[in-house]
């Protein structure tokens, strides 16, 4: 018998709704911008669909490349078995659960991502990269920042809130700004908010791995 293939994303706790209400007046007058065209065709090469088994099927998630033959996800997308990225098998796996961030290695070659050093700034246009839907073919939406270093439910750490939402197969994937450097990554949403990490605790976990 068949099985549908899952979609990986954490949810961030209903409580975290009532921020769009405290904040809801500074986001009607953010301004609107979106990351270039150029930097996305860019950035999209270094992205990747990653794929594991569990007991109901396949399931899929995204991470991208940030040294040769490493690839960064979230831990939570690292808990099945028979991985692949891009569709080859991974050799290795070092993840975390408290970053909920894990490090892939496997043999791709291609043009690393960059961090950024300065931090996110509020109302800040960035663009979030994904297989949504786990679909084949990369999806990338334009977010803002909505706020910065807050922890939406237990487990989680503080982090960078974006809207709209990010969609189910985008774990994993990478948040960049309009220079195409990496200031965050994708790892849990609702209907309204995208969550994820930004780039002081990518580093922290990254200490002593490259």
């Amino acid at each position: 018998m068949s099985h549908p293939m899952r979609l990986i994303m954490r949810r961030i706790p209903a409580t975290a709704a009532g921020l769009l209400l405290l904040l809801s007046v500074g986001w009607l007058f953010a301004a609107a911008a979106e990351v270039p065209v150029s930097v996305i065709d860019q950035t999209q090469k270094s992205v990747y669909l990653v794929q594991g088994q569990k007991e109901y099927g396949r399931y899929s998630c995204t991470g991208f490349l940030i040294a040769d033959q490493l690839v960064l996800t979230a831990a939570h997308c690292t808990r099945g078995e028979s991985m692949t990225v891009a569709g080859l098998a991974v050799h290795a796996t070092v993840a975390d659960d408290y970053y909920d961030l894990a490090l892939l290695t496997v043999p791709i070659h291609g043009t690393p991502l960059l961090f950024r050093e300065a931090p996110v700034v509020r109302f800040e246009a960035l663009a979030a990269f994904g297989y949504a839907h786990g679909w084949t073919r990369i999806t990338v939406a334009h977010v803002q920042v909505y706020h910065i270093d807050l922890i939406p439910g237990e487990g989680m750490r503080p982090g960078i809130l974006v809207r709209p939402g990010h969609i189910g197969g985008m774990s994993g994937g990478p948040l960049i700004d309009e220079q195409g450097l990496v200031v965050g990554i994708i790892q849990a949403s609702n209907a309204d908010l995208g969550y994820g990490v930004g780039v002081t605790l990518i580093r922290a976990f990254l200490v002593g791995l490259l």
